[in-house]
Protein backbone atom coordinates (compact mmCIF):
# COMPACT_ATOMS: atom_id res chain seq x y z
CA UNK A 1 0.00 0.00 0.00
CA UNK A 2 2.81 2.41 0.90
CA UNK A 3 4.45 1.80 -2.49
CA UNK A 4 1.25 2.63 -4.39
CA UNK A 5 0.64 5.78 -2.32
CA UNK A 6 4.23 6.89 -2.86
CA UNK A 7 3.83 6.55 -6.63
CA UNK A 8 0.53 8.46 -6.61
CA UNK A 9 2.23 11.25 -4.65
CA UNK A 10 5.03 11.25 -7.23
CA UNK A 11 2.44 11.50 -10.01
CA UNK A 12 0.77 14.47 -8.31
CA UNK A 13 4.06 16.31 -7.71
CA UNK A 14 5.29 15.61 -11.23
CA UNK A 15 2.10 16.76 -12.90
CA UNK A 16 2.30 19.96 -10.87
CA UNK A 17 5.92 20.61 -11.90
CA UNK A 18 6.23 19.16 -15.40
CA UNK A 19 4.22 18.33 -18.49
CA UNK A 20 2.12 15.17 -18.41
CA UNK A 21 2.95 12.35 -20.77
CA UNK A 22 0.61 9.83 -22.35
CA UNK A 23 0.29 6.53 -24.16
CA UNK A 24 -1.69 6.57 -27.39
CA UNK A 25 -2.26 4.51 -30.50
CA UNK A 26 -4.76 2.36 -32.34
CA UNK A 27 -6.26 -1.04 -31.49
CA UNK A 28 -7.82 -3.30 -34.08
CA UNK A 29 -10.49 -4.51 -34.42
CA UNK A 30 -12.16 -1.81 -32.28
CA UNK A 31 -15.38 -3.82 -31.90
CA UNK A 32 -13.58 -6.23 -29.56
CA UNK A 33 -12.31 -3.55 -27.16
CA UNK A 34 -14.18 -2.73 -23.95
CA UNK A 35 -11.61 -0.54 -22.16
CA UNK A 36 -7.94 0.47 -22.09
CA UNK A 37 -5.73 1.00 -19.03
CA UNK A 38 -2.11 1.84 -18.26
CA UNK A 39 -0.54 -0.01 -15.33
CA UNK A 40 2.43 1.16 -13.29
CA UNK A 41 4.17 -1.59 -11.33
CA UNK A 42 6.71 -1.26 -8.52
CA UNK A 43 10.35 -2.06 -9.43
CA UNK A 44 11.12 -5.77 -9.60
CA UNK A 45 13.33 -5.47 -6.52
CA UNK A 46 10.25 -4.63 -4.43
CA UNK A 47 8.34 -7.81 -3.53
CA UNK A 48 4.80 -6.46 -3.87
CA UNK A 49 1.81 -6.66 -6.16
CA UNK A 50 0.45 -3.15 -5.46
CA UNK A 51 -0.02 -1.94 -9.03
CA UNK A 52 -1.44 1.47 -9.95
CA UNK A 53 -3.93 1.66 -12.83
CA UNK A 54 -4.79 4.67 -15.02
CA UNK A 55 -7.93 4.65 -17.22
CA UNK A 56 -7.71 5.50 -20.89
CA UNK A 57 -10.12 6.96 -23.43
CA UNK A 58 -11.13 4.75 -26.37
CA UNK A 59 -13.00 5.60 -29.57
CA UNK A 60 -15.03 2.51 -30.59
CA UNK A 61 -15.46 3.85 -34.13
CA UNK A 62 -11.81 4.44 -35.06
CA UNK A 63 -9.98 2.22 -32.56
CA UNK A 64 -7.87 5.17 -31.42
CA UNK A 65 -7.09 5.45 -27.71
CA UNK A 66 -5.13 7.61 -25.29
CA UNK A 67 -4.15 7.22 -21.65
CA UNK A 68 -3.44 10.81 -20.54
CA UNK A 69 -1.86 12.51 -17.52
CA UNK A 70 0.96 10.04 -16.92
CA UNK A 71 4.04 10.94 -14.94
CA UNK A 72 7.38 9.99 -16.54
CA UNK A 73 8.01 6.30 -15.98
CA UNK A 74 7.46 2.80 -17.32
CA UNK A 75 3.99 1.39 -17.87
CA UNK A 76 2.24 -1.71 -19.17
CA UNK A 77 -0.91 -1.45 -21.26
CA UNK A 78 -4.05 -3.50 -20.60
CA UNK A 79 -6.78 -4.00 -23.19
CA UNK A 80 -10.06 -5.38 -21.93
CA UNK A 81 -11.58 -7.50 -24.71
CA UNK A 82 -14.66 -9.61 -25.26
CA UNK A 83 -12.61 -12.73 -24.38
CA UNK A 84 -10.83 -11.29 -21.34
CA UNK A 85 -8.07 -8.77 -20.62
CA UNK A 86 -4.77 -8.74 -22.52
CA UNK A 87 -2.12 -7.28 -20.29
CA UNK A 88 1.38 -6.13 -21.12
CA UNK A 89 4.37 -7.42 -19.18
CA UNK A 90 7.85 -5.91 -19.13
CA UNK A 91 10.38 -8.69 -19.67
CA UNK A 92 13.24 -6.42 -20.71
CA UNK A 93 16.70 -7.26 -19.43
CA UNK A 94 19.12 -5.14 -17.44
CA UNK A 95 21.31 -3.09 -19.79
CA UNK A 96 19.49 -4.65 -22.71
CA UNK A 97 20.99 -4.50 -26.18
CA UNK A 98 20.63 -6.66 -29.32
CA UNK A 99 20.90 -9.37 -30.42
CA UNK A 100 17.80 -10.53 -28.55
CA UNK A 101 15.14 -13.20 -28.91
CA UNK A 102 11.55 -13.80 -27.81
CA UNK A 103 10.25 -17.33 -27.42
CA UNK A 104 6.65 -18.40 -26.84
CA UNK A 105 6.95 -21.51 -24.66
CA UNK A 106 3.65 -22.97 -25.91
CA UNK A 107 3.94 -22.50 -29.67
CA UNK A 108 7.80 -22.48 -29.64
CA UNK A 109 7.66 -19.53 -32.03
CA UNK A 110 11.06 -17.76 -31.92
CA UNK A 111 11.43 -14.08 -32.88
CA UNK A 112 14.86 -12.47 -33.28
CA UNK A 113 15.92 -8.84 -32.90
CA UNK A 114 19.23 -7.47 -34.15
CA UNK A 115 20.90 -10.81 -34.91
CA UNK A 116 23.49 -10.65 -37.70
CA UNK A 117 24.33 -14.15 -38.86
CA UNK A 118 27.80 -13.27 -40.16
CA UNK A 119 28.79 -11.08 -37.23
CA UNK A 120 27.25 -13.11 -34.40
CA UNK A 121 27.39 -16.68 -35.70
CA UNK A 122 30.39 -16.35 -38.01
CA UNK A 123 28.34 -17.87 -40.83
CA UNK A 124 25.48 -16.72 -43.05
CA UNK A 125 25.14 -19.60 -45.51
CA UNK A 126 23.68 -22.69 -43.86
CA UNK A 127 22.95 -26.02 -45.48
CA UNK A 128 19.38 -25.98 -44.16
CA UNK A 129 16.99 -24.00 -41.99
CA UNK A 130 17.36 -26.70 -39.34
CA UNK A 131 21.12 -26.15 -39.22
CA UNK A 132 20.63 -22.38 -38.99
CA UNK A 133 18.07 -22.72 -36.20
CA UNK A 134 20.39 -25.00 -34.24
CA UNK A 135 23.20 -22.43 -34.58
CA UNK A 136 20.90 -19.65 -33.36
CA UNK A 137 19.75 -21.67 -30.35
CA UNK A 138 23.35 -22.53 -29.52
CA UNK A 139 24.40 -18.86 -29.76
CA UNK A 140 21.70 -17.85 -27.26
CA UNK A 141 22.24 -21.00 -25.13
CA UNK A 142 18.50 -21.68 -25.33
CA UNK A 143 18.84 -25.45 -24.96
CA UNK A 144 20.60 -25.34 -21.58
CA UNK A 145 18.34 -22.49 -20.44
CA UNK A 146 15.20 -24.55 -21.08
CA UNK A 147 16.80 -27.55 -19.38
CA UNK A 148 17.19 -25.47 -16.22
CA UNK A 149 13.63 -24.16 -16.48
CA UNK A 150 12.18 -27.64 -16.99
CA UNK A 151 14.20 -28.86 -14.00
CA UNK A 152 12.79 -26.09 -11.81
CA UNK A 153 9.26 -27.14 -12.76
CA UNK A 154 9.92 -30.62 -11.35
CA UNK A 155 11.02 -29.35 -7.93
CA UNK A 156 8.37 -29.84 -5.23
CA UNK A 157 6.90 -26.51 -4.17
CA UNK A 158 3.79 -25.01 -2.65
CA UNK A 159 2.30 -24.15 -6.05
CA UNK A 160 1.46 -27.55 -7.55
CA UNK A 161 0.92 -26.38 -11.15
CA UNK A 162 3.48 -24.24 -13.00
CA UNK A 163 3.55 -23.23 -16.67
CA UNK A 164 5.83 -20.89 -18.56
CA UNK A 165 4.38 -18.49 -21.13
CA UNK A 166 7.22 -16.44 -22.60
CA UNK A 167 10.97 -16.00 -22.38
CA UNK A 168 12.87 -12.91 -23.52
CA UNK A 169 16.64 -12.97 -23.53
CA UNK A 170 20.13 -12.73 -24.94
CA UNK A 171 23.13 -15.01 -24.54
CA UNK A 172 23.82 -13.86 -20.95
CA UNK A 173 20.42 -13.30 -19.34
CA UNK A 174 16.74 -14.12 -19.77
CA UNK A 175 13.33 -13.33 -18.25
CA UNK A 176 10.56 -15.93 -18.03
CA UNK A 177 6.88 -15.09 -17.54
CA UNK A 178 5.39 -17.89 -15.45
CA UNK A 179 1.90 -18.78 -14.22
CA UNK A 180 1.50 -20.82 -11.03
CA UNK A 181 -1.53 -22.28 -9.24
CA UNK A 182 -2.25 -24.22 -6.05
CA UNK A 183 -5.20 -26.59 -6.39
CA UNK A 184 -4.44 -28.90 -3.45
CA UNK A 185 -5.82 -28.00 -0.03
CA UNK A 186 -3.73 -25.64 2.11
CA UNK A 187 -3.66 -24.15 5.59
CA UNK A 188 -6.30 -21.43 6.16
CA UNK A 189 -8.19 -22.49 3.04
CA UNK A 190 -11.81 -21.32 3.19
CA UNK A 191 -13.70 -24.00 1.31
CA UNK A 192 -12.72 -24.96 -2.22
CA UNK A 193 -10.09 -22.32 -3.11
CA UNK A 194 -7.31 -21.83 -5.63
CA UNK A 195 -4.22 -19.61 -5.34
CA UNK A 196 -3.00 -18.17 -8.65
CA UNK A 197 0.18 -16.20 -9.23
CA UNK A 198 1.97 -14.55 -12.15
CA UNK A 199 5.73 -14.18 -11.77
CA UNK A 200 8.83 -13.08 -13.66
CA UNK A 201 11.80 -15.44 -13.24
CA UNK A 202 15.14 -13.84 -14.20
CA UNK A 203 18.00 -16.14 -15.26
CA UNK A 204 21.68 -15.27 -15.64
CA UNK A 205 24.65 -17.08 -17.19
CA UNK A 206 27.24 -17.61 -14.44
CA UNK A 207 30.58 -19.31 -15.10
CA UNK A 208 29.29 -21.72 -17.72
CA UNK A 209 25.82 -22.38 -16.30
CA UNK A 210 22.41 -20.75 -16.10
CA UNK A 211 21.15 -19.80 -12.64
CA UNK A 212 17.84 -18.42 -11.42
CA UNK A 213 17.91 -14.98 -9.80
CA UNK A 214 15.37 -13.44 -7.42
CA UNK A 215 11.91 -13.57 -8.94
CA UNK A 216 9.16 -10.93 -8.78
CA UNK A 217 5.41 -11.39 -8.33
CA UNK A 218 3.07 -9.49 -10.65
CA UNK A 219 -0.16 -10.97 -9.29
CA UNK A 220 -1.21 -13.07 -6.33
CA UNK A 221 -4.91 -14.02 -6.26
CA UNK A 222 -6.91 -16.26 -3.91
CA UNK A 223 -10.17 -17.32 -5.54
CA UNK A 224 -12.95 -19.82 -5.15
CA UNK A 225 -12.67 -22.76 -7.53
CA UNK A 226 -15.65 -21.43 -9.51
CA UNK A 227 -14.16 -17.93 -9.77
CA UNK A 228 -10.84 -19.34 -10.86
CA UNK A 229 -12.36 -21.55 -13.54
CA UNK A 230 -14.33 -18.59 -14.93
CA UNK A 231 -11.25 -16.32 -14.93
CA UNK A 232 -9.65 -15.42 -18.25
CA UNK A 233 -6.27 -13.59 -18.23
CA UNK A 234 -3.99 -13.10 -21.22
CA UNK A 235 -0.55 -11.50 -21.49
CA UNK A 236 1.59 -10.07 -24.28
CA UNK A 237 5.08 -8.57 -23.86
CA UNK A 238 4.38 -6.32 -26.88
CA UNK A 239 2.15 -4.27 -24.57
CA UNK A 240 4.73 -4.07 -21.79
CA UNK A 241 7.67 -1.88 -20.86
CA UNK A 242 6.31 1.36 -22.37
CA UNK A 243 8.56 4.27 -21.40
CA UNK A 244 6.76 7.59 -21.04
CA UNK A 245 8.94 10.72 -21.09
CA UNK A 246 8.16 14.14 -19.65
CA UNK A 247 5.50 15.76 -21.81
CA UNK A 248 5.79 13.11 -24.54
CA UNK A 249 3.33 10.66 -26.06
CA UNK A 250 4.46 7.03 -26.37
CA UNK A 251 2.72 5.40 -29.32
CA UNK A 252 1.68 1.74 -29.19
CA UNK A 253 -0.51 0.18 -31.90
CA UNK A 254 -1.89 -3.32 -31.37
CA UNK A 255 -3.83 -5.92 -33.33
CA UNK A 256 -5.82 -8.26 -31.10
CA UNK A 257 -5.12 -11.89 -32.09
CA UNK A 258 -8.08 -13.60 -33.71
CA UNK A 259 -8.02 -16.27 -31.01
CA UNK A 260 -6.89 -15.75 -27.42
CA UNK A 261 -5.70 -19.14 -26.22
CA UNK A 262 -3.41 -20.77 -23.68
CA UNK A 263 -0.31 -19.67 -25.61
CA UNK A 264 -1.04 -16.20 -24.18
CA UNK A 265 -2.36 -17.13 -20.74
CA UNK A 266 -5.41 -18.72 -19.17
CA UNK A 267 -8.69 -18.95 -21.11
CA UNK A 268 -11.92 -19.23 -19.13
CA UNK A 269 -12.75 -22.83 -18.27
CA UNK A 270 -9.17 -24.11 -18.34
CA UNK A 271 -7.13 -25.21 -15.33
CA UNK A 272 -3.85 -23.38 -16.03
Amino acid sequence: MRTALSFLLLVFLCLAACSAGSIEGKIEPPARVKAVWAIHRPPREIFTVENTRFPGRFDPKTGNYTVPDLAPGTYDLEIETDAGPIEGVDLRLRKEKPPLYDLNLTTRNLTLTGLDLKRDLGEEDFASDEEKNEAIRAFFRIGSLLELFDGLLKVDQFMDKVRGLYVHGDAEQASFLVMLARFASFHSEAGDEVIWRLEVWPMRWYYGNWAKSRYSVLYRLRLSAAEYRAMARFFDPKLGGIDVADGAAARVNYAIPEKLDRSMGKPAGEEL
